[in-house]
């Protein structure tokens, strides 16, 4: 079985297709995110997860009355002056303090191994080398 560390020495090439809506580039990009790449591919992964632990899962932004009113905002209100999503950070305005509603860096969930694994753990000196390997019989 290949670990980690094998993924990094396998080439990978994959054509990119892109679906045309016929609309704006934006848009276009946009709707091909929604239909074809980020979505069914989150999806199905909530999907797995959910069967997997008997859970119910909800996708509450996959709405389809606010995907309509969402497509329904026409595309030169989507970003403006530099900001994305400018509708949003519009609505905000005078709600949510401008130090964050107009901060334009991504914030995201980062977990560094070291905080997922103990590698200093004694009982599990072979960590490391476990996660790095190439191989394991």
């Amino acid at each position: 079985m290949i670990f980690f560390v094998g993924f990094l020495k396998v080439d990978f090439k994959e054509d990119f297709i892109e679906e045309d809506y016929g609309y704006s580039l934006l848009r276009n990009r946009m709707l091909n995110e929604l239909f074809h790449e980020s979505i069914p591919v989150i999806l199905h992964e909530d999907d797995l997860n959910s069967m997997m632990y008997s859970v119910e899962n909800r996708s509450p932004y996959l709405d389809s009355g606010l995907f309509d009113f969402a497509y329904s905002i026409p595309v030169e209100y989507l970003i403006q002056n530099g900001y994305g999503k400018y509708v949003l950070r519009q609505a905000m305005k005078g709600i949510l303090n401008d130090k964050v509603r107009l901060d334009r860096c991504k914030k995201g969930f980062n977990a560094s191994i070291n905080s997922l694994l103990d590698f200093n753990d004694e009982k599990r000196k072979d960590t490391r080398g476990y996660v790095t390997s190439d191989y394991t019989e």
